[in-house]
């Protein structure tokens, strides 16, 4: 409808039509100093993706009434996000959302995500112009939708169930990731995290040397 009445609307950035080469410069060209800046925003990224990926499937193995392999699922991630940036890609995950709709409509093997793939190839590869001319504000509402569907409401309940701890980092990192930035919020989390767990075991041997 915005390209045939020809609105005024704000695009997505231009896709790069074609098969992506690969960039061999991170190895030939490697210095420390240049990736120095970037460890602390890659291993947030590491570990929310990790996290992601585990939780999505846990989720997932009651309705599919099987049981994952974590270790397989972190390392073939690694993997992919590994060759992934050699192409000039950005790291990825398990999408809960997007893995429940699948599975709601009937895919339920290894080749739903192959599918999947072989989709966002063919529009890399030949429908590049007509999906960089998606309006702005379709993939807003799409965004919109989704974080309303995944917003646990259930677990608001056990809010006053749960260790005040818990909660106080709940809040810190759902304030820190709309008001300021999802990675800053994932490595603010856990480095609270490790200090209330330290300050637990601290406890536990202090009561256990006092017996």
């Amino acid at each position: 409808i915005a390209i045939y009445f020809k609105f005024d609307l704000l695009t997505i950035q231009q896709i790069p039509q074609g098969f992506p080469l690969p960039h061999f410069e991170i190895f030939t060209g490697f210095s420390y100093d240049t990736i120095k800046p970037f460890l602390m925003a890659a291993i947030s990224l590491a570990m929310l993706g990790s996290i992601d990926s585990l939780l999505t499937s846990v989720i997932v193995d009651p309705k599919a009434r099987s049981q994952h392999n974590s270790s397989q699922e972190l390392v073939s991630q690694g993997i992919g996000n590994s060759m992934a940036a050699i192409f000039g890609g950005i790291p990825g995950s398990s999408a809960t959302i997007r893995t429940l709709l699948n599975m709601n409509s009937g895919g339920k093997t290894r080749l739903s995500g192959i599918f999947a793939s072989m989709l966002l190839l063919c529009i890399l590869l030949f429908f590049a112009p007509i999906a960089s001319r998606i309006p702005s504000s379709v993939l807003a509402g799409v965004l919109i939708t989704v974080g309303i569907g995944i917003f646990d409401y259930r677990g608001l309940k056990a809010i006053t169930k749960t260790p005040k701890w818990d909660v106080a980092v709940m809040i810190i990192v759902m304030l820190l990731t709309v008001f300021v930035d999802l990675v800053i919020a994932v490595g603010v989390g856990l480095v609270i995290s490790a200090l209330i767990f330290m300050k637990k075991m601290g406890d536990i041997n202090t009561k256990k040397s006092e017996i």
